[in-house]
């Protein structure tokens, strides 16, 4: 379909990203005053909303995710439907779309690039702690109960151009989950960090998270993920059940931990993301290291192909975060 003009208050400026599932837009919302604010709005594709099911579900999911109010979590700011002009019979009349908080870095898929690399130790510990404080607090929802992500990947966890990770995409519905992880045994979407319980039909849960942001953190420190090596759901479950390798070297200790709570048994992994990230917190003290938001930052900024900060600009940005 063609990039809209509108989509309900808001401006559609641009096309910025684009899956299986749905097409990402950079908008704004104007207001009195001169007043605007940058927003992203994600449209899910015809195709999948022409299934009335999948639309209730996702409104649903959507308003279950508007309550994580979270640093570290993209936050869901509006819910909204684009009419249709009659597209023939079976055809949906409408489609949803959400608006979210727009974060203006990337995607820590982009952080690792192309060939993949190792991130500095130091770093991986400090954009873990964000990812883990994030699952910690979903996981622990009130009111709605626990909130599973069920896609913990570099492609949904967000850094910015201050060194902030935000984790994204909480409230796509289950069903949507369904269609883009498996279709007659072949791996769709992000291989490699389901957890062997999922791949054996048991639903998401907390655990399974924790898997998924082991692995995050253990390709963070080598730079590949041994797991994501299977094309088929068949090939990715014997990866996932013989575990991932230990490391070597100055991380040795580090990639324990990420080896531990990617285990295969989930009884083996650590008892909650809080004691995940105790953990992480741990090594890196114990190491004498610091989170360096401000290197984080310049990594996004070259990334995106930009001049690195300068020195003073990163300790005022190092500053900030500290507060």
């Amino acid at each position: 379909m063609a990039v809209p003009s509108r989509l309900g208050r808001y401006r559609v400026l641009e096309l910025i990203g684009e899956g299986g599932l749905a097409e990402v837009f950079r908008g704004e919302v104007l207001g009195a005053g001169g007043f605007s604010k940058t927003v992203a709005i994600k449209r899910i594709k015809e195709e999948i909303a022409i299934d009335p099911a999948i639309r209730k579900a996702l409104l649903r999911e959507a308003e279950i995710a508007r309550v994580l109010e979270h640093g570290n979590i993209v936050q869901i700011l509006d819910v909204g439907l684009e009419e249709l002009a009659s597209r023939g019979a079976g055809a949906p009349s409408e489609l949803p779309y959400l608006v979210l908080e727009y974060v203006d870095g990337v995607a820590l898929d982009k952080l690792l690039g192309g060939t993949r690399r190792a991130i500095e130790p130091a770093d991986a510990a400090g954009i873990m702690e964000q990812v883990a404080s994030a699952l910690s607090y979903a996981h622990t929802a009130t009111g709605s109960g626990p909130v599973i992500h069920r896609d913990v990947s570099p492609k949904n966890i967000l850094v910015s151009q201050r060194g902030v990770v935000k984790l994204a995409d909480f409230g796509i519905a289950r069903e949507l989950r369904a269609r883009s992880t498996t279709e007659q045994g072949i791996v769709k979407g992000t291989p490699g960090y389901m957890a062997p319980e999922q791949l054996r039909g048991a639903p998401a849960d907390e655990k399974s998270d924790q898997f998924a942001a082991g692995v995050v953190l253990y390709e963070l420190l080598a730079g590949e993920n041994p797991l994501g090596r299977a094309a088929t759901v068949e090939g990715h479950d014997e990866l996932a059940r013989a575990g991932l390798p230990p490391l070597d070297g100055a991380s040795s200790d580090l990639a324990a931990i990420a080896v531990r709570a990617a285990a295969p048994d989930p009884d083996d992994r650590f008892a909650s993301m809080d004691a995940l990230a105790a953990a992480i917190e741990a090594w890196r003290v114990s190491n004498r290291l610091r989170a360096a938001p401000e290197r984080l930052a310049d990594a996004v900024r070259e990334a995106k192909g930009a001049e690195p900060a300068s020195p003073a600009a990163r300790d005022a940005v190092a500053d900030v975060l500290a507060e």
